[in-house]
C-alpha cells in the first residue's frame, strides 16, 4: 500500500503516513521529556498612513504592556518585541514574536508613541516632510519630434564648434 502510494499522482497522502506511523508519536515522547516548550508566534501587523503619521498596529491580547512588550528604534529600523512565559502543570511554555520596519528614514525616537488597548499595540511614527509627500500630479512637457539624421547633424556641428573652443 505504502509502495503503492510512492508512485500516486498525489504523493501528500504518504507524508500523513509518515506522521500518523511515526513522526507524531516520536515528538509527543520527546515532548513529554522536555519541562519547556517553545513557540514561534507572528502577530498579525497592519500599517497604515493617517494624518502625516505612519501607524503600525500589531495583534498581542493577552500581554502585558509594562513587561511583555517593547518597541525600540534604532536609526531607520521600528523594531516591536513581544511575548511571556506560563508556568502549567510544572511545564513552561514561552512565545515570543517580533516584527523589524525599515523605514528608510532616521526615525526620531522622542517623536514616537506607542499605546496598548484591547490586545493591539499601536505605534506611530510622523513621516518626514508629510506636506511635501502628499500625491501630486507632475505635468510632462511635450518634446520636439526629432529625426535621426536631424540629431546626428546637430550632434557634429556641436562638436565641431567645441574644437574651435578648445583651439582657439
Amino acid at each position: 500500500m505504502l509502495t503503492r502510494r510512492l508512485f500516486d499522482l498525489a504523493p501528500w497522502p504518504v507524508f500523513d503516513d509518515l506522521f500518523e506511523w511515526g513522526l507524531t508519536p516520536l515528538l509527543r515522547r520527546l515532548e513529554a521529556l522536555t519541562p519547556e516548550t517553545f513557540t514561534t508566534v507572528m502577530p498579525e501587523a497592519r500599517v497604515h498612513t493617517e494624518n502625516g503619521k505612519y501607524r503600525f498596529e500589531v495583534v498581542a491580547p493577552g500581554l502585558d504592556a509594562d513587561e511583555d512588550l517593547t518597541v525600540q528604534v534604532d536609526g531607520t529600523v521600528l523594531t516591536v518585541e513581544g511575548g511571556r512565559e506560563e508556568s502549567r502543570d510544572g511545564r513552561v511554555t514561552s512565545s515570543r514574536f517580533r516584527r523589524r520596519w525599515d523605514l528608510g528614514f532616521e526615525i526620531d525616537p522622542d517623536t514616537v508613541t506607542a499605546t496598548y488597548e484591547a490586545g493591539v499595540l499601536t505605534v506611530e511614527v510622523p513621516r518626514p516632510d508629510a506636506e511635501e509627500t502628499k500625491a501630486r500630479r507632475i505635468p510632462i512637457a511635450r518634446g520636439e519630434t526629432k529625426s535621426l539624421t536631424t540629431s546626428t547633424e546637430t550632434e557634429a556641428a556641436e562638436a565641431a564648434e567645441e574644437k574651435e573652443v578648445a583651439t582657439a
